[in-house]
């Protein structure tokens, strides 16, 4: 992309989403080429156009992909779904008659409880053939998708998915049900074909299955479903990160309360995740390095949620901490009782679950709801320190005069242009607070998440988050994810295109991560929609601003209505002989003009922004 963003201003709002972004994403590649002496054969140069074509149609194949599945009508469906499919499959990958628990598989209760994670019941109460059946058909299902989606990418490489929007939408759930959705119970049917007794198994068996008795592992067929299974739960799992990385959503705007931004968390949670999948599905045979195995990954999970909180929503890693901190107190239950005999001990042990895993659930919710409380403790010093800075002459960052928003002019800081608050200099901002790492900055500048009723950011509470952006660009000038943050920030807070392309630019120059590359690309979509809206154009960004301020025009037009309805039914009421207070008539009158100028000054507001636009006039 070139330094004055006349590139991407030259981007139609309706481009597909194969029309990727080629400087940022492949910026490390152009600087590497520069850097190579000058006589490079033409394979190279191939080699190296392709690596490059090959990384943009996967990110815009992630980004098509997962663009609104968090911002449609089924939205709170999909997550209510999805947590209560990851809680109760998460338990019950613990909680099993397998581990000894003392469960008593005969109670109706459980025969309709134990489907929530299908292996178990196909396991106690089918045959080891349905059970093969099962694992071919998501085997073919998770291929078919994959298909469709690669397909999908090969025509967004050709430019030619504009016309595929009913494709797009259908491969955006069936994607987000298999391999978000329903992750732990396919990866655990496939991973339940390893487990086999390798080290103990009984004459005539060179690894006799852990369940079903009657098959040796290691001879044909089931030596090809093992390998078949082994090497689908590797693909299946790649491509279950890269959904989970493509979730992320670093704009200020996300109310999903699936919406996150740190996408290095998903990568580590989703790879732990995957070994405490295998480790419960697969080694039951070896339990003593199972049990170690199982507490060591729940802990890990536990922790990452525990200093991360990756969502935006307390309650979402409230919800999250919960479930692994159970996950932890099922464990410690199962290595205690394990070591137990007597089925009248087993009881008890399933009895302390029963019984325990209530209030450990409900206390670890309200151990991470205090935790993200006391995380946010330093927004005070930010806001202390603006209370402090409004009678203070101005700083010599902020000398270019402030800005129409109230916020200073653009400057420099770590060699990319951003803008910070007026009367701060670069000191002073170090000295309000002292980050722990880049990670923090994002976790308080959540205080900018705060809308008023229609929906818009809240004036100081993005001044606010304008300051702790700036202060932890300040200790970390250089950060990569700090600065295609900030891009993000000034991109949808202050709509300022170019201030956000140059940051952009900068973090291209950092060597970016897989990660972060795709951070850039997402964000380049963004700034590419800003640009072509900057032409006269309606996008999808704008379109959304433009509901927004709509619906806000309507509900200040149905407010004054419904004033001067009230007014008039007080005046028709006098006039059919009932007593008329004049004081419930000045009041009723008083709020028809409040209604009245408020609807105005939102037209205004609206036209003045939109004042081409057919509807609105």
């Amino acid at each position: 992309m070139s330094d004055d963003g006349s590139e991407t201003s030259r981007v139609s709002s309706n481009a597909s989403f194969g029309s990727l972004v080629s400087g940022l994403v492949g910026s490390s590649y152009g600087d590497g080429a520069n850097r190579v002496k000058g006589k490079r054969d033409s394979a190279e140069e191939d080699l190296l156009e392709e690596e490059k074509s090959i990384s943009e149609t996967i990110f815009a194949t992630m980004w098509a992909l997962t663009a609104t599945m968090h911002t449609n009508k089924y939205h709170y469906t999909y997550v209510v779904v999805k947590l209560f499919i990851a809680a109760s499959s998460t338990f019950l990958l613990v909680f099993n008659p397998y581990h000894r628990f003392g469960i008593d598989t005969s109670n109706g209760l459980w025969k309709v409880f134990r489907w929530l994670l299908p292996r178990l019941a196909l396991a106690e109460s089918f045959s080891y053939h349905l059970y093969i059946g099962v694992m071919y058909f998501l085997l073919a299902w998770v291929y078919a998708i994959l298909v469709f989606v690669a397909w999908l990418g090969h025509l967004a490489r050709q430019q030619k998915s504009d016309n595929l929007k009913v494709v797009i939408i259908i491969l955006e759930y069936t994607t987000a049900v298999t391999f978000d959705i329903l992750f732990v119970i396919i990866m655990d049917i496939f991973a339940f074909t390893w487990d086999c007794r390798f080290t103990n198994s009984p004459p005539g068996y060179e690894a006799q299955h852990y369940v079903y008795e009657d098959v040796d592992c290691l001879a044909l067929p089931h030596a090809i479903h093992m390998s078949v299974a082994g090497f689908t739960q590797l693909v299946y799992s790649v491509i279950s990160i890269l959904h989970s990385i493509a979730g992320s959503d670093l704009g200020i705007r996300a109310k999903s309360s699936q919406a996150s931004a740190p996408t290095h968390f998903h990568l580590r949670a989703k790879l732990a995740l995957v070994i405490f999948i295998i480790a419960c599905s697969a080694m039951d045979s070896v339990q003593t390095a199972q049990a170690l195995v199982m507490t060591l990954l729940s802990a890990i999970l536990m922790l990452l949620y525990f200093w991360k909180t990756p969502f935006y929503k307390d309650f979402v890693n409230n919800f999250w901490f919960a479930v692994y901190n159970s996950s932890l107190f099922l464990l410690i239950t199962y290595i205690v009782g394990r070591h137990w005999s007597g089925t009248s001990k087993e009881t008890l042990t399933a009895n302390w679950v029963l019984y325990g895993i209530w209030p450990v659930w409900l206390g670890s919710a309200a151990l991470m709801q205090g935790l993200q409380i006391l995380r946010r403790l330093p927004v005070r010093k930010f806001r202390a320190a603006l209370q402090k800075n409004k009678s203070l002459p101005t700083g010599p960052l902020a000398s270019a005069g402030p800005s129409p928003n109230g916020l200073a002019a653009p400057v420099h800081v770590g060699g990319a242009q951003v803008d910070v608050v007026t009367n701060f200099t670069l000191k002073q901002l170090q000295r309000i607070h002292r980050f722990g790492s880049p990670d923090e900055v994002e976790v308080l500048s959540r205080v900018t998440r705060k809308y008023d009723e229609d929906g818009m950011v809240d004036k100081d509470a993005a001044i606010l988050g304008d300051l702790i952006i700036k202060a932890g660009l300040a200790t970390f000038p250089n950060n990569t994810f700090l600065l295609i943050f900030t891009a993000n920030f000034l991109l949808e807070i202050k709509e300022d295109g170019p201030a956000s392309r140059n940051l952009l630019q900068q973090a291209a120059k950092n060597k970016p991560s897989f990660v972060d590359r795709y951070l850039l690309f997402s964000t380049s979509q963004n700034n590419r929609r800003l640009a072509a809206g900057e032409k006269g154009t309606l996008d999808l960004q704008q379109y959304v601003v433009f509901k927004q301020n709509y619906k806000m025009l309507v509900r200040a037009f149905e407010h004054a209505l419904q004033a001067n309805k009230s007014f008039w039914k007080i005046l028709v009421a006098a006039n059919k002989g009932y007593k008329l207070h004049f004081r419930l008539m000045t009041t009723a009158l008083y709020r028809a003009r409040m209604a009245h100028k408020h609807a105005a000054t939102r037209c205004q507001l609206v036209m003045d922004r939109f004042s081409d636009s057919p509807i609105f006039m």
